[in-house]
């Protein structure tokens, strides 16, 4: 169902009827949040991006468009890729959302099983969820599991900076829900003294409701922090082609792999800052579950 433009970002947004409620606008024009609330799709715009990052050299300089200085070597090197308009979730899938479309509710971070003091709720997003059974219900209601390439370009929102808050990592909890000084207490980390996660709260020890934080240009919540997200793509070197429209990256030689491993992104509110980054890549199997894994619903243009 058409629910109109996003006031900020100007772009269309959307109802999925069958994941909730349709969700209504507050006089100043912004959804309000429910756990009963519908998948919102926001309809993104297609056009090339530089999907990547590099270390900063003579010819990058540290601030240029898509210079990272803590990239790795799988998120080299940057390279052009051209998507067609899709629709990408405006928040990560909620457990209430998922539970309307399962019948069902696998988090561990759930309702009425808190996590010392703290308390979760059905606008928590679905955790311990793996890319099979994202891909498998998706395709139930008519959703997919986006590409990296449809993430990484929804992520950025036509920003080049290592995170889309900017270059500064204490910047970031203004965008997403990462490890901080409050996650540190809950869950300790080997990080050093001075580390960036020490002088930074965002207000939450783990997982937060969607939509706690500051929004994208493009209008969407959480691509920083909160749970790592699922993606389609397999764990493929970027010298590998990507398919047209969806930007699929693709394996020439079509080798099977078990077990299959597929990418995750955007960090979660117990992975460091640098985790988070717009151009971070982490792999796991695509049958791993775990709490700090969820997923963000997309859908094709024309699905037929």
């Amino acid at each position: 169902m058409p629910l109109g433009p996003d006031p900020d970002s100007g772009l269309h947004e959307f109802a999925h009827l069958a994941s909730g409620e349709v969700p209504r606008r507050n006089p100043d024009g912004r959804l309000e949040r429910s756990a009963r609330g519908a998948i919102v799709l926001v309809l993104l715009p297609g056009g090339t991006f530089t999907m990547g990052a590099t270390l900063p050299d003579a010819a990058h300089p540290a601030g240029s468009p898509n210079v990272d200085l803590q990239c790795l070597p799988a998120e080299r090197p940057p390279h052009p890729v051209t998507l067609a308009p899709f629709f990408m979730a405006k928040h990560e899938v909620t457990q209430g959302q998922w539970l309307r479309c399962k019948g069902e509710n696998p988090s561990q971070l759930r309702p009425n099983h808190p996590q010392g003091d703290l308390e979760f709720s059905e606008l928590h997003p679905v955790d311990t969820v793996s890319q099979r059974s994202a891909r498998e219900l998706f395709a139930v209601h008519g959703l997919i599991v986006p590409t990296e390439a449809q993430w990484e370009y929804a992520a950025r929102a036509g920003t080049t900076s290592p995170w889309w808050t900017g270059d500064a990592p204490h910047e970031v909890v203004r965008g997403g829900n990462v490890l901080d000084s409050s996650g540190l207490r809950a869950v300790p980390e080997p990080l050093p003294a001075d580390a960036v996660e020490r002088r930074v709260d965002d207000g939450f020890v783990l997982t937060a409701p969607v939509g706690s934080f500051a929004a994208n240009a493009f209008g969407l919540h959480d691509t920083i922090g909160n749970v790592g997200e699922l993606v389609l793509c397999e764990q493929l070197r970027y010298e590998n082609p990507v398919r047209p429209g969806d930007g699929l990256r693709q394996d020439p030689e079509a080798r099977v792999r078990d077990p299959r491993r597929v990418i995750l992104r955007g960090g979660g509110a117990l992975y460091p800052i640098g985790e988070a980054r717009s151009a971070a890549r982490q792999s796991v199997t695509e049958d791993t579950t775990a709490a700090e894994i969820g997923v963000r619903a997309a859908r094709a243009l024309d699905p037929r």
